[in-house]
C-alpha cells in the first residue's frame, strides 16, 4: 500500500494579489517563509521514503523546506493559464470581457488562450500521479505542487473524473494524505493546516 502526503506550496506573493500564477515562478511572501517553518517542524514527524515536487521555486522551496532530495515532475506544476499569466481576474475583464464570458459558460472546457482547459491539466495530472503511485506500491512519499493539481488528484480519486475539480478547498502549506492500494485511494484526511494554527492566531 502506498501512503501519500499531499502538500501544497508557501503563500505567494501572487497569491496575496489574487493573480493567475499557473506557469509563472513567482516569489514565496514573507508569511510563507513562516509557514515553511512550521511544515518543517511538522514533517519531522511524518516518515517518507521519496518527495516528488513541481519544479517550479515555490515548490521546490517548499519541498526542501524538510527534505534534500527532491525528485522534480513538470506535469505537476499547476494549470497553464496562457495568456492571463500575471493577471487578476479584474483585469482580465478589463482587458478581455468577453474571454471572461467564455470562461464561465464553457467551465471545465474553457481552454485559455495559448494555456489549457481544466480538462487537459487533469489529464495531465492524473497521467502523472497514476505513473508515481506505480512506482511507489509499497512507500510512503510526498507530492509537493499546487492547489489546482492537489484538486486534479483528489477529484480523480472520489469520481476518477476532473468534475469534483472545485469541490476541494487546498491552502498553502496544507497536507492531505491518501492511501492507496491495488487500485483504489481513499483520503484519510484533507486540507490539514494545524500546524500553521499558531500564525493565524
Amino acid at each position: 500500500m502506498a501512503v501519500i502526503y499531499l502538500i501544497r506550496h508557501a503563500q505567494t506573493v501572487d497569491n496575496l494579489s489574487k493573480k493567475f500564477s499557473g506557469y509563472t515562478d513567482c516569489k514565496i511572501s514573507d508569511f510563507g517563509f513562516l509557514q515553511l517553518e512550521k511544515l518543517s517542524d511538522k514533517m519531522k514527524n511524518i516518515k517518507v521514503d521519496y518527495v516528488y515536487s513541481s519544479p517550479l521555486e515555490r515548490a521546490t522551496l517548499t519541498g526542501n523546506s524538510f527534505s534534500n532530495n527532491l525528485i522534480t515532475c513538470d506535469n505537476l506544476i499547476e494549470m497553464n493559464f496562457g495568456d492571463f499569466e500575471g493577471l487578476t481576474l479584474e483585469e482580465i475583464k478589463d482587458k478581455n470581457p468577453e474571454e471572461v464570458s467564455k470562461l464561465f459558460k464553457h467551465g471545465f472546457e474553457y481552454k485559455f488562450p495559448n494555456g489549457e482547459s481544466l480538462i487537459d491539466f487533469h489529464d495531465r495530472v492524473k497521467a502523472c500521479f497514476y505513473d508515481i503511485v506505480s512506482q511507489n506500491h509499497d512507500n510512503r512519499i510526498a507530492i509537493v505542487s499546487h492547489s489546482g493539481t492537489i484538486r486534479c488528484i483528489l477529484s480523480e480519486i472520489i469520481g476518477e473524473s476532473y468534475k469534483y475539480h472545485w469541490n476541494f478547498q487546498i491552502d498553502n502549506c496544507s497536507i492531505s494524505k491518501i492511501t492507496y492500494d491495488e487500485g483504489f485511494g481513499v483520503i484519510n484526511y484533507m486540507n490539514d493546516t494545524n500546524h500553521l494554527r499558531c500564525l493565524n492566531d
